[in-house]
């Protein structure tokens, strides 16, 4: 009998041989039956081995010729699945690819095949932001197993930044704004950067305006959460200077208060404050003399500006008043003058010399001159004030000769042949308390009687040589006349 063994018999690698069958040239007879089995060439691996007769037997009845067939061992199926892949943006190549197996022959894995496991496909090379970036497993090999390898995918999601705006930031009221700042949670990855910047609530008046995020992005790759925070516009110093001012004194109150702005943005001005400009201080109700009186601005106001207002001064300066002693004649009387008089030049419309202090006194050569002269000195002073800056001007005194009149007394006498020698004069003009005694020179006198000696009318006495500073002096001629001298002729 001839048993063939039957042809494509196979299991698949890792399974256990199946029973080998065969077919019989004819069958056993009654009553008889095959024993045993089947057997095959040893090995595992994929192959093709060959089916022996092994124990098979129809028993000593027959002569079984056995006709082998191969038995093939196929490769086992196994799939490489690369496993899905999530990381956080982290501006690097996504490392490690991972791959799960399902096929292995019992007693088997990875260490079984051959070659080196590998990756390809976009999530090799991919960085950014993204889904369903392909990995695709590769490089091993088996001569056991049909690799089946089955693609995997990488999500690259966004990396969380918190971008918080840094507290406290400010600008003085009418500067630009300042590049606004702000504090990331964490740096950015290598190579990244921000862009753009920060803006704010739009306004310019003093206030807090929200910074809002604006143009600023860290890229697609971040998942950006923005804190806001204020910003602050502060009041701009703004300095209003009272000037200083000086007037001479004319009794009334100041009126030309005026201050100097240090501080204004371009464009503004003393219009773009509020209230009312007013002034205080002792300089808005002085009138007298003085220095340093206090000039205080006030009253301005504004939400953008910080002002300060700096007093000034004001300083009342002494007016000029001219007190000038009126020039002054008098005839000689041999007193002192006592009439001396002032005028008054620069009082202001209803002050005189009643609103002065002290009291008007005179000096100079004048106050004690008595003899006749020209340009005594009279000088006024004695007089003060605090608003006037007094200047005394001097006057002068002339005292002009008195007159005095010296009159030849006229004389008569009897004819003696001699020339007359007791001629008078009398005076008309001395002040009280003088007389001749108080003229110079010597009383002479000459003309056609001081050498008379014969009867006649009318010689004439004139007298003269007294001299004086004091006395304008007249000589007034007198007369004598020489009448005849009785003679008695008698007869003898």
């Amino acid at each position: 009998i001839t048993v063939t063994a039957d042809a494509l018999q196979t299991k698949v690698y890792g399974d256990s041989d199946p029973t080998f069958t065969y077919t019989a040239s004819s069958a056993l007879e009654s009553g008889d039956s095959f024993s045993g089995a089947l057997s095959r060439t040893s090995g595992e691996s994929v192959g093709s081995y060959a089916i022996l007769q092994g124990t098979l037997s129809a028993g000593s009845n027959y002569n079984l010729t056995f006709v082998s067939k191969d038995f093939s061992i196929t490769k086992k199926s196994l799939t490489i699945t690369a496993e899905n892949k999530s990381k956080v943006y982290d501006g690097a190549v996504y490392s490690p690819f991972t791959v799960s197996y399902s096929g292995f022959a019992t007693g088997e894995d990875e260490t079984d095949l051959s070659g080196t496991l590998v990756y390809s496909g976009t999530a090799t090379t991919a960085t950014n932001v993204g889904t369903g970036y392909v990995i695709t497993p590769g490089g091993l090999t088996s001569s056991n197993y049909a690799i089946t390898f089955v693609d995997g995918s990488l999500d690259i999601t966004q990396k969380a930044i918190t971008v918080t705006v840094d507290a406290g930031q400010t600008k003085v009221y009418g500067d630009a704004d300042p590049t606004f700042t702000y504090t990331a949670s964490s740096v950015l990855e290598a190579g990244d950067s921000f862009s753009g910047a920060l803006s704010r609530t739009s306004g310019e008046s003093v206030g807090t305006y929200a910074i809002s995020q604006g143009s600023l992005s860290a890229g697609l790759n971040y998942d950006l959460t923005f804190v806001s925070k204020d910003f602050s516009i502060t009041q701009k110093a703004l300095t209003i200077t009272a000037e200083g001012k000086s007037k001479e004194y004319d009794g009334a109150v100041y009126s030309g208060f005026t201050v100097t702005y240090a501080g204004f943005i371009s464009g503004e001005d003393e219009t773009d404050l509020g209230g009312a400009l007013v002034y205080s201080g002792t300089a808005t109700t002085a009138t007298n003399v003085g220095t340093g009186y206090v000039i205080t601005p006030g009253g301005l106001t504004s939400s953008n500006y910080a002002i300060t207002f700096v007093d000034g001064s004001l300083d009342i300066t002494q007016k000029s008043l001219t007190i000038t002693a009126e020039n002054k004649s008098k005839e000689y009387d041999g007193a002192v003058y006592s009439g001396f008089t002032v005028t008054y030049a620069g009082f202001i419309t209803g002050e005189d010399e009643t609103d002065l202090s002290g009291t008007l006194v005179y000096s100079g050569t004048a106050t004690t001159a008595t003899n006749v002269g020209t340009g005594y000195v009279i000088t006024p002073g004695g007089l003060t004030s605090s608003n006037y800056d007094i200047t005394f001007v001097d006057g002068s005194l002339d005292i002009t000769q008195k007159s005095l009149t010296i009159t030849a007394e006229n004389k008569s006498k009897e004819y003696d042949g001699a020339v007359y020698s007791g001629f008078t004069v009398t005076y008309v003009g001395f002040i009280t308390g003088e007389d001749e005694t108080d003229l110079g020179g010597a009383l002479a006198y000459s003309g056609t009687a001081s050498t008379a000696t014969n009867v006649g009318t009318g010689y004439v006495i004139t007298p003269g040589g007294l001299t004086s500073s004091n006395y304008a002096i007249t000589f007034v001629d007198g007369s004598l006349d020489i009448t005849q001298k009785s003679l008695t002729i008698t007869a003898e």
